[in-house]
Parts: C-alpha cells; sequence; structure tokens
C-alpha cells in the first residue's frame, strides 16, 4: 500500500488514503500512535479491531480488511468513503446539494438516519456498543440508484466508523466516553458516582437523538447533558417545547426527541422504534 494523503487527525493518531499499487484500489488507513496514549487508552483502543471484526456483515459498517501492528503502534486498512463524512455534508450542505424542495430533504434525511439505526442495531445484535456515534464517524460513500431512480446517481449510503471507544459490556461503567455534544447525562464524568454502571445501549440511543437535531437542524440542543449548561437546563424544564423553539423542528419531532432525551434510560425507544418513528413523522420542520 502506498500512503496518499492525510484524510484526517485525532488525539490517538491519523487517517490517510491509500492506494494498493498491484490493484489500483483505494483504502483508509488508521494509523493509531500509542506514544499518545495512556496504558489505559492503549488497552481501550486495543479493542477496536476485534469489536468492528465482530460488527463486519452489514452494508452500513465500514470494511474492515486487515490490521497490522507498526512499530509506535498499529495500522487499520479500511474502506474508503468518496463522499466524505457526515459532518462535512451537512454542514457544509452537499448532503442535499441535489434536492429541489424540503419535502425532499427531509426524505433524504430520513434516508440517512434510517441506515445509521440500521448499522447500531445491526453492531448491538452483535453485542458491540458504539459510544461514540457522532456524524465525524458516520462515513458517506456512493451507492448505486435503485432501477426506478436512475437519474438520481448521487444516493448515498452510510458507514459507520470508529469502533475505538466501543465495549462489550451492556452495563459499562467508563465515563466520558464519546464526545460531549452526543454524550448521554449518564454518560457524563460528573453525574454518577464512580464504577456506577449505565446502559450503555440507551447511551448509544441519546446520541442518535442528536444526530437527528443535526440532520434536522444543522444544531447541536445543547454542549453537554449537565445542568449547568443553559440550554439543557431549559429542555429540562419545558421539555418538547424548548427543543421545538431552539432547533425550529415540527412537534411531531421535537416529541420524538424528548422521548430519545429522557433522563430515565430506560424510557427511551429503542434503536429499531426510533427509526420508525423518524420515518413516520410527518415532518421535520
Amino acid at each position: 500500500l502506498l500512503l496518499v494523503a492525510p484524510l484526517g487527525a485525532g488525539s490517538y493518531g491519523g487517517v490517510y488514503s491509500a492506494l494498493d499499487l498491484r490493484t489500483g484500489k483505494q483504502y483508509a488507513v488508521k494509523h493509531v500512535d500509542t506514544t499518545r496514549l495512556t496504558p489505559q487508552q492503549t488497552t481501550m483502543q486495543r479493542q477496536e479491531p476485534t469489536l468492528h471484526s465482530k460488527c463486519l456483515g452489514h452494508t452500513g459498517v465500514l470494511p474492515l480488511h486487515s490490521a497490522l501492528d507498526v512499530e509506535d503502534g498499529w495500522c487499520l486498512v479500511l474502506g474508503h468513503a468518496e463522499s466524505g463524512d457526515l459532518f462535512d455534508a451537512v454542514t457544509g450542505g452537499s448532503l442535499w446539494r441535489d434536492c429541489r424542495s424540503q419535502v425532499e430533504m427531509e426524505a433524504r434525511s430520513r434516508i440517512i438516519f434510517a441506515q445509521v439505526c440500521e448499522a447500531v442495531a445491526h453492531c448491538h445484535s452483535s453485542g458491540v456498543y458504539h459510544r461514540d456515534l457522532k456524524p465525524e464517524n458516520i462515513l458517506l460513500t456512493w451507492a448505486p440508484p435503485d432501477e426506478e431512480e436512475e437519474e438520481k446517481m448521487d444516493m448515498k449510503k452510510i458507514w459507520l466508523s470508529d469502533f475505538g471507544l466501543a465495549t462489550e459490556c451492556p452495563l459499562a461503567a467508563e465515563r466520558g466516553c464519546g464526545s460531549a455534544y452526543y454524550m448521554a447525562p449518564e454518560s457524563n464524568l460528573s453525574t454518577l458516582p464512580p464504577r456506577y454502571p449505565y446502559i450503555s445501549s440507551a447511551a448509544d440511543v441519546w446520541s442518535l437523538g442528536v444526530l437527528l437535531a443535526n440532520l434536522a437542524s444543522r444544531r447541536n440542543p445543547w454542549q453537554r447533558a449537565v445542568a449547568s449548561d443553559p440550554m439543557y437546563a431549559r429542555f429540562l424544564r419545558h421539555r418538547s417545547a424548548a427543543l421545538a423553539r431552539s432547533l425550529h423542528v415540527s412537534k411531531g419531532l421535537a416529541s420524538i426527541l424528548a422521548r430519545v432525551f429522557s433522563e430515565d434510560p430506560r424510557k427511551r425507544p429503542s434503536i429499531l422504534e426510533l427509526r420508525d418513528l423518524v420515518l413516520n413523522v410527518s415532518c421535520f420542520s
């Protein structure tokens, strides 16, 4: 493999586009630099190839071709996503580039969200909980159009990526896994006593709710789901009405989000129930 260009960088290493000189096929190579990690982080990150492999076999999971040890860590050889990630597609608007109306934009968002839900549900059924769901970890790649939709040549499908914080524990005790915007309140460092477990699947459902808000409004509902955050505190007082006003979404969608953002993880919908609610809500805004 020839490393061609950097695709992105993070606290644990970088991702590069790569070319197989024998076949001409493109790949992405993720390099995890252990010199940047604590022993605890290294142990967690070492699980990534194993947990990622458990989730393969679903079209919504990023292909993992091989894992290689190198001098300063290891590399994962992954599928190459031609269209980048969902964060750039949402913030830059390219996700809806060919849409001719608000109805078409919402339909595109529903399709993408349903694909993400199905990929995460597959991971859960495989005994893996992602714990870092966010637009940057949802990759977009080209999908062939349906025969009856041949004029739509940029129908996108998703690949769920980055299993570096994933776990096989249905009840997890590690705090602070993921990005603050997408983290459930029970996953935050300050909300529960140390070692008090939380439900891993329900924490993923919460993150999907924030992702849904991104797709519907291009906004985050709050910076962190803690009482000291003004927007989250307003939500705790006014529930769906606060979401409808702050995100400029319909009452129907705000009601769905309010269920997802239940403080009691046991009251949140299942992932596939959430998918169906979103597919059937009359409108987003």
